[in-house]
């Protein structure tokens, strides 16, 4: 969590918020395999020992506190506009060109948007 650490980068902030897509897509495998939905499979040796159904549940459970802290961080932002611009990016996945386009803004204004909505995580 970035709360309780002093003194962090812009880098570690923009690190923190991309590290919600790959903890996204690691819970659609988890949920897949808890469903009984198939993944693909690899060989023993490359994808270890098989996990139960209990692995698998904890993890997802781990998981989904980290991306709901991560929202939670975004949604305590008071201005609107930059909470928009946080969410598209880092919760919808989207490119600051696809946001621009979204929210009728111009593309540097966007990126300014986006700079100063990074500052605003604590």
């Amino acid at each position: 969590m970035l709360g309780g650490k002093i003194g962090v980068t812009y880098q570690e902030k923009v690190n923190y918020l991309k590290s919600y897509k790959d903890k996204y897509y690691r819970w659609i495998f988890l949920n897949n395999q808890i469903e009984g939905v198939k993944a693909i499979s690899y060989k023993d040796d490359i994808s270890g020992p098989r996990k139960s159904i209990n692995d698998y549940i904890e993890e997802k459970t781990c998981i989904e506190c980290d991306l709901n802290e991560i929202e939670g961080i975004i949604d305590e932002i008071r201005d609107d506009r930059l909470k928009y611009v946080l969410k598209y990016k880092f919760i919808q996945f989207k490119s600051l060109e696809e946001i621009a386009d979204i929210m009728r803004y111009s593309l540097p204004w966007i990126k300014k948007l986006y700079k100063k909505a990074i500052n605003c995580i604590p």
